[in-house]
């Protein structure tokens, strides 16, 4: 796994960048995710709207996520192209391979976005049925 995350991506011609970042959206993600449902644990029904309004900025952060890893794979396949119109004849494996490590760190995003998503859902009906009772 660790391979994998540290060959794939072209931004800023590092790819170890990109994941760094993605990683870095991910634990502000978990953190925020903690904080605004504190208010769950404790039940403290006064914050439960609060806390309502707060979770769904997570929805937000997971899709901020997915657009650095949309920009960096289409980064990555203007390089690819870029590389191949200058070289002219390319071995197709050599292609492929490119392609498939530009797409690591959108891979990365996307299960970022999912888990953002399923969070908030997952929090949004705890905080539904404890502000009916």
């Amino acid at each position: 796994m660790k391979t994998l995350l540290s060959s794939g991506g072209p931004l800023f011609s590092n790819g170890i960048f990109t994941i760094s970042i993605l990683t870095l959206i991910l634990i502000i993600l978990i953190a925020w995710c903690i904080y605004h449902s504190l208010p769950i644990i404790k039940n403290q029904r006064e914050s439960f709207h609060k806390s309502r309004d707060k979770i769904k900025y997570l929805k937000s952060i997971g899709l901020f996520a997915l657009v650095i890893g949309v920009l960096d794979q289409l980064i990555g396949l203007y390089s690819i192209f870029s590389a191949i119109e200058e070289a002219g004849d390319i071995n197709v494996r050599i292609v492929f391979q490119a392609i498939k490590t530009s797409m690591v760190p959108l891979l990365y995003a996307i299960f970022i976005y999912l888990l953002s998503i399923i969070i908030w859902i997952f929090l949004d009906f705890i905080l539904k049925a404890k502000m009916q009772d």
